[in-house]
Parts: C-alpha cells; sequence; structure tokens
C-alpha cells in the first residue's frame, strides 16, 4: 500500500504504522476513551519500535505497512490501557 501522506514516504524502505483500539467491553469499567489517549498512543508507539527490527522494510520501498490492533479484554496487570 502507498503512504497515504506523500511527505511520509520512504524511498529506501518501507513506513510501519500501528493504530491500537480497545473495544469499550474490554474492561469491567466502561469509560469512553478518547482517540488520542496518551496510553494508546505510548503503547502503539511501542509496538511500532517492536516491530521495526523485525519486519524487513527494506524490501518494501516506498510502501506503508499498517498493523491494527483490537483489544478485546484487559483482564490483569497494572498496565491496563
Amino acid at each position: 500500500m502507498k503512504p497515504r501522506r506523500r511527505a511520509l514516504t520512504l524511498y529506501d524502505k518501507a513506513v510501519l504504522n500501528v493504530e491500537l483500539k480497545v473495544a469499550t467491553f474490554a474492561t469491567s469499567e466502561r469509560k469512553v476513551r478518547m482517540r488520542h489517549d496518551r496510553r494508546l498512543i505510548e503503547a502503539a508507539h511501542m509496538i511500532k519500535k517492536t516491530f521495526e527490527p523485525i519486519i524487513m522494510t527494506s524490501l518494501f520501498p516506498r510502501s506503508q505497512i499498517d498493523i491494527f490492533i483490537q483489544v478485546l479484554q484487559i483482564d490483569g496487570g497494572k498496565n491496563e490501557f
């Protein structure tokens, strides 16, 4: 897939894009999550940093690789989204 914005195009490798969303029923508390929630942005950034060295982006120059993650259940841990 070609990058949506021409300014993001890298001519020697692909651009990696990560989008992380949490379902409204994923936690016991029902609160509306903003699209620009700081925790979600930070988690998406960490996932991007994890996958960047693994994916061979040099094989796909001038393209965009999208990773979409939908969290369906958060049932433990202190670092909830």
